[in-house]
C-alpha cells in the first residue's frame, strides 16, 4: 500500500512531462530552429522549411515560399531561351551562307514577312511559360535581300526626280 501513494507521485510528476507538446520530437527528418515568430521547421529530405507556432488548436506550421524553386524555374526558362537562339543563331548563319553562294546579278526575292499573332487579353495562367509563342525574327539573309530592295527603289527614285528636274529646266 505503501507503494500506491509513490507510484502516484512519480506518474503525477511525469505526467506534465509527457504532456508537454511534441513538436520537437521527430524521427530525425526534421531539425527545428528557434525563431522570432515561432519555430522554424527544415525538412533534411526535401529542404523544405515551415514556421511553427503555437495556435489555440495546438502548433500551426505553414510552408515557407521557397526561392530555390522560382529560380529553378527562371533558369530553365533562361535554358530553353538561350537554346532557341542559339538555334536562331545557326539559322542565320546558314542563311548567309546561302546568300554568298547567289549569283550577283539575280533578282533577290522577296519574303513575306511574318506577323506575330496578336496575344489575347486573356491571361495564360494554365500554359508553361516555355510554351508561349515566340516572336521569330527576320534572318541576316532577310534583311540582306530587304536592303537590295530598298536600295534599288531609292536609285528609281533619284533618276525619276533627276529627271523631272531636267524636264523642268526646258520648261
Amino acid at each position: 500500500m505503501r507503494a500506491l501513494p509513490v507510484m502516484t507521485m512519480v506518474v503525477a510528476l511525469a505526467a506534465p512531462a509527457l504532456a508537454q507538446d511534441t513538436l520537437h520530437e521527430s524521427d530525425g527528418r526534421y531539425a527545428y530552429h528557434a525563431a522570432e515568430a515561432g519555430t522554424l521547421r527544415l525538412d533534411t529530405r526535401t529542404g523544405q522549411v515551415a514556421l511553427c507556432s503555437r495556435q489555440d488548436a495546438g502548433w500551426s506550421c505553414n510552408v515557407l515560399p521557397d526561392a530555390r524553386a522560382a529560380y529553378e524555374q527562371e533558369i530553365a526558362r533562361l535554358q530553353d531561351e538561350n537554346a532557341a537562339l542559339r538555334k536562331s543563331l545557326a539559322e542565320v548563319q546558314a542563311g548567309a551562307a546561302t546568300k554568298s553562294d547567289e549569283p550577283k546579278g539575280s533578282e533577290p526575292k522577296i519574303a513575306e514577312p511574318q506577323r506575330a499573332e496578336p496575344k489575347s487579353a486573356e491571361p495564360k495562367s494554365t500554359e508553361p511559360k516555355g510554351r508561349e509563342p515566340k516572336l521569330r525574327l527576320p534572318s541576316q539573309a532577310d534583311i540582306d535581300r530587304m536592303m537590295d530592295v530598298v536600295e534599288k527603289m531609292w536609285r528609281r527614285m533619284i533618276e525619276i526626280i533627276g529627271s523631272l528636274q531636267h524636264e523642268t529646266e526646258k520648261i
